[in-house]
């Protein structure tokens, strides 16, 4: 700055000085009010301003803008406004993101029997004993409450069969006549009020291990030699002898395979596994000689302890003679004579039956 000075005669004489300004004033910033993520969202944007008298202000956040947070976390903003003389301004928030989204299924309450697995879950067990209803417990946890549940069920079951879906707990019941046996996966979707979700499964096996619906119904059952379980034979046996085959030996309920006959084929007499009970009884039987004109020895044995009557019946199904009456050990050879020089030519059968009713034949051809 130039100072002039001017006296009064006209006379004048100059001198220069020099001043600085400095700006030692802060800038306006101003923070945005805290920010709440729901669980689903992973990115926080903002915008924080400042404003300065001498000019520009430049704004940092830290973290920046736009920014992943962690679920469960409240992390604090740190903002800085700097003006063009660096003098600063700092201001902060809070970014906080729900907790992580869960949903648990407890094990639901299993068949107490010893079935054949299908696989992994819970079993119900149709048309012989137990509950045919299983109860299915969703438990939610994190996100932003209250939670709520839907379940899906499989298309293959009915709707009547599954209740209470839109609840933590439904319940799920094996129609004996509606439900095939199978393997069904239930799926739950927890959802909290910002609309996150979240889903889960669990598989339901519904066996039905009958092989005959008439009013003497049978049960199938896998027999496994408690030397061998991977080698199980397939029974179709009275139910009154299932309890001591799954408390005595090492069988399960249920075909050895895992599967059944539908309702539907049952009705119409269409058992299959009944055919095969003669090939999958867990005896065998066999004449030396065959054909006979006198005297035949007849081997037998058993796969496990069992009570067992061996018969000679004709083509009609009457008993002839009883050979044998007792108690069979297992794997043990019993060799029962049989003299067939009294008996007409023909065709006859050799029965051996167990106390479980199922039964091992052999034909015997008697050449008189």
């Amino acid at each position: 700055v130039t100072f002039t000075f001017t006296d009064p005669s006209g006379n004048k004489a100059s001198t220069v000085a020099t001043f600085m300004i400095q700006d030692l004033t802060a800038p306006l910033v101003v923070c945005p009010e805290n920010i709440h993520l729901p669980e689903c969202v992973e990115t926080a944007s903002w915008l924080a301003t400042g404003s300065d008298a001498c000019g520009s202000v430049t704004i940092v956040s830290d973290p920046p803008s736009g920014s992943v947070f962690e679920k469960g976390t409240a992390k604090v903003v740190n903002v800085t406004a700097t003006d063009e003389c660096g003098n600063k301004s700092t201001c902060n928030f809070t970014v906080t993101r729900d907790p992580d989204l869960a949903v648990a299924i407890d094990a639901p309450a299993t068949s107490p029997l010893n079935t054949c697995a299908l696989g992994t879950g819970a079993n119900i067990v149709v048309g012989y004993g137990g509950a045919y209803c299983i109860t299915l417990h969703a438990v939610g946890s994190g996100g932003h409450g209250p939670l709520t549940y839907s379940w899906t069920a499989p298309a293959e079951v009915p709707v009547a069969n599954f209740v209470n879906g839109n609840t933590d707990s439904p319940t799920f019941c094996a129609g004996f006549q509606t439900i095939p046996c199978a393997s069904y996966n239930f799926i739950v979707t927890v959802t909290d009020i910002h609309g996150c979700t979240e889903t889960n499964q669990v598989a339901v096996n519904v066996i039905n291990p009958l092989c005959t619906i008439d009013k003497n119904a049978k049960v199938n059952v896998c027999h496994r030699p408690s030397n061998n379980v991977s080698k199980g034979n397939t029974l179709c046996i009275s139910a009154n002898a299932i309890p001591a085959h799954l408390a005595e030996h090492t069988d399960c309920l249920g075909r050895c395979d895992a599967t059944c006959i539908s309702y539907a084929a049952l009705a119409k007499g269409e058992n299959t596994f009944t055919s095969l009970q003669d090939k999958d009884a867990p005896y065998s039987i066999s004449a030396y000689p065959n054909p006979v004109n006198s005297k035949t020895t007849i081997h037998i044995s058993a796969k496990y302890n069992t009570k067992a009557q061996l018969t000679v019946v004709d083509l009609t199904g009457r008993v002839l003679v009883v050979l044998f009456d007792g108690l069979m050990q297992e794997n043990t050879p019993y060799l029962i004579d049989f003299d067939a020089s009294k008996m007409q030519s023909g065709l006859y059968i050799v029965k051996l039956i167990g106390a479980d009713g199922v039964a091992k034949h052999s034909t015997l051809v008697v050449a008189n």
